[in-house]
């Protein structure tokens, strides 16, 4: 796993949102570069499609308000049945998903450290797969675990 930068990390707000709200329907899609290893981070309330690129590597987040509970729902496409590098891509994934969520976090800081109460809430990833071997939502902690210090 790679080690995040912040120097690293551009942060886009779309005209819809401000860097203190809102919560409900926040969108993240963040992106990166292989050459430079930067990492670019849309915040606004739909997902930044200009960005994704055919690989489909991106990291998209939502906030979500279910039950009297905050969620931040994260998913990433692992691939289709017809893909030969599904195992591949989901050790990728999981190997830098932390980098993504501490990217995410640093990135939307101001938002986080406002609402405080959103540091205890649940992260569901979601790796997304037409083969269901790789089909999961799992729970990978909270906001604070992932807190860049």
């Amino acid at each position: 796993m790679h080690v995040f930068d912040p120097s690293k990390l551009y942060v886009i707000f779309s005209s819809c949102v401000s860097q203190v709200d809102p919560i409900i329907g926040r969108v993240y899609t963040l992106t990166h570069s292989d050459e430079r290893g930067f990492l670019f981070l849309d915040i606004g309330l739909r997902i930044a499609h200009e960005r994704i690129q055919p690989t489909r590597d991106e990291v998209i987040g939502r906030w979500c308000y279910e039950n009297g509970i905050w969620i931040l729902q994260i998913s990433v496409w692992i691939g289709a049945d017809e893909d030969q590098n599904l195992k591949k891509r989901d050790y990728i994934f999981r190997r830098e998903l932390p980098l993504a969520l501490e990217a995410i976090f640093f990135g939307d800081r101001a938002l986080i450290l406002t609402n405080q109460f959103l540091t205890m809430a649940p992260i569901k990833v979601h790796f997304q797969s037409e083969k269901q071997e790789f089909n999961r939502i799992e729970c990978w902690g909270t906001i604070l675990d992932f807190m860049f210090c």
